[in-house]
């Protein structure tokens, strides 16, 4: 840092070396001057010269014996005050003695390099920048000092001309404010999600397919894991639906049915609910559903500050750390370049499933039951029950309210889609249908309905209907597997596509133009036609004249009608002017 600002300091101003003018001299510096020309002048004349008495001059004045002769000689060249001071450096380590070409050169390299190949190492530059001085002539500067003019320039400012303005303010902004404290769970809770950094495959065929997302909910109290969701797609209103779902009620049915004997208490209804500024946060179903429930509305953290999102933050990079002990992990932040790494997609071994049981495992038997920094060395399992059931200073806030109707809560928070009833139902990618929907179809309402679907089991929707706002199930014939999810239909509909023939190009490309001339060939039969029969009619018409007046052309022609007068009424003189 020091070498920075003292390069920094030496592009801004003159160098030290500069000539000093009495006019700007304080005070202290001007007696100092004096003070020093009077014991040049006192030795001067006295005449002593010997060596004793010049070395104690030299300490009176404040130099070393030959510095204080040089001081001599000058001062009875140049006769000044100012020649008696310290000029300090005018050259030597860390000065400024590039020719200007080339420090314009190095300036305009790196500004190429961090604008246009961030990722670039500086010994690139570097090898760029003496390219460019051999190609224009000019000496090629040393590697230590290009490498000083590139510690010269603050972090901040290449870090903002690679990656943006947002990056480099999150990276070297003072931390202003932060999330406001809870005092008990289910306070406030923040939700987040992230891309794993895994490779997962599919269940039967066990072949990569991609990396799955997460989206996890926790409590700021506690720090405990409230709840979270894996899914293919990327996190929407079905996913966050799903996600208030398990956070709201019991995880018992979810963990049995993944044959998981974890223990997760972890449940209630949220007052607050902490977010970034995702649109999936914010959309209709959500908002509904909060309303719903009595949830205020999300709140979202403020522009640019990801620090008061800070807890769910750091638990998903802890999560994302100890997945890259998985084989098919990919090759971020691993200490070495991707050249020798394997590719992620030839290592993966887990499937979704799998991948959920594991993360059960590391945040139930592990993650729970580890002290945690943030809050004052509790375990966030121990944390939670002294917040639920109090402890002996301190009463709990008590047993979350049980939840009755599980399917009307996914439903509330479940992504809306407005249909009408047609005669094979309402179609949402495929058609469902339902007893119903049959008065609607028989009374020919054309209004649009609310449908809501589990994008987990595509084999069946939710009718809401308005006369009384309950839901009824509708099912689809299309789809017989149960407990088919969206991503899976839409993937083997892409499957099917890319099997089936492929479409010959050249042979449609010759039909059209064939059927194209066809229709040329046709318009021209055709106004050929129409020719012939324009003159067959005026053939006829001239025949049929000729028949019932004879010959009119040796007819004389009858006289015009004389011409009638002008009427002279209308004519007026004008003048020049007037034209004008």
């Amino acid at each position: 840092m020091q070498r920075r600002s003292d390069y920094e300091s030496k592009i801004a101003h003159p160098g030290p070396g500069a000539p000093l003018d009495i006019r700007f001299l304080d005070e202290e510096r001007t007696r100092e001057a004096e003070r020093r020309c009077k014991i040049i002048e006192d030795l001067e004349a006295g005449g002593r010269f010997d060596g004793a008495t010049v070395r104690a001059a030299a300490d009176e004045f404040g130099a070393s014996k030959s510095q204080f002769n040089r001081y001599r000689r000058k001062y009875r060249e140049l006769k000044t005050l100012t020649c008696l001071l310290p000029q300090g450096s005018n050259g030597g380590r860390g000065a400024v003695r590039l020719h200007p070409e080339v420090e314009a050169l190095i300036v305009e390299v790196r500004e190429e390099f961090d604008r246009d190949k961030p990722n670039a190492p500086d010994n690139h530059a570097f090898a760029e920048i003496r390219r460019r001085a051999r190609a224009r002539n000019l000496p090629e500067p040393a590697h230590n000092t290009l490498r000083s003019r590139f510690i010269g320039v603050p972090i901040r400012q290449r870090k903002e001309r690679k990656y943006g303005k947002k990056i480099a303010r999150e990276h070297h902004n003072a931390l202003v404010g932060a999330t406001p404290k809870t005092d008990f769970p289910l306070q406030r809770i923040q939700i987040d999600h992230t891309l794993v950094d895994v490779v997962c495959t599919g269940v039967h065929d066990r072949s990569h397919i991609g990396r799955p997302w997460i989206t996890v909910a926790l409590d700021e109290h506690t720090r405990a894991v409230l709840a979270f969701v894996l899914s293919w797609e990327y996190p929407n209103a079905a996913t966050v639906a799903l996600l208030i779902t398990r956070i709201m009620t019991p995880k018992e049915e979810w963990l049995k049915r993944l044959g998981s004997s974890a223990s997760w208490p972890m449940h209630g209804k949220p007052e607050a609910i902490y977010v970034d500024n995702a649109n999936e946060f914010s959309s209709e179903a959500v908002i509904f559903g909060c309303r719903e429930w009595q949830i205020p509305k999300p709140e979202t953290r403020p522009p640019g500050m990801p620090h008061f999102g800070g807890m769910i933050e750091r638990f998903i990079g802890t999560a994302m750390g100890e997945m890259k002990l998985l084989k098919g992990s990919t090759a971020h932040a691993r200490g070495f370049g991707k050249e020798r790494t394997r590719n992620p997609n030839e290592t993966a071994e887990m499937s979704l499933p799998e991948l959920e049981l594991w993360m059960i495992e590391a945040i139930c038997e592990q993650y729970h039951r580890k002290k945690h920094s943030g809050n004052d060395g509790q375990r966030p399992d121990y944390a939670w029950a002294r917040g639920i059931y109090g402890t002996e200073r301190r009463p709990g806030r008590g047993e979350p309210e049980k939840i009755a109707d599980k399917l009307k809560l996914f439903l509330d928070f479940a992504p809306i889609e407005y249909r009408t009833v047609q005669r094979y139902g309402v179609l949402w990618d495929v058609p469902y249908w339902g007893d119903v929907l049959q008065p609607y179809l028989d009374a020919g309402d054309k209004r649009r309905f609310v449908i809501r679907r589990n994008p987990y089991d595509l084999t069946r929707a939710w009718f809401r209907r308005p006369e009384d706002g309950l839901y009824y199930e509708l099912r689809t014939n299309e789809i017989t597997t149960e407990n088919v999810a969206l991503w899976e239909w839409q993937q083997e509909r892409r499957k099917r596509r890319a099997a089936g023939d492929s479409t010959d190009v050249a042979s449609i490309d010759a039909s059209v133009q064939r059927q194209r001339d066809l229709e040329k060939d046709a318009r021209n039969k055709t106004a050929a036609h129409r020719r012939r029969l324009n003159a067959e009619r005026r053939a006829k018409g001239a025949e049929v004249t000729r028949e019932i007046l004879g010959d009119v052309t040796s007819r004389p022609h009858a006289p015009a009608p004389p011409a009638k007068p002008y009427n002279r009424d209308i004519f007026f003189m004008v003048d020049d002017e007037t034209l004008i």
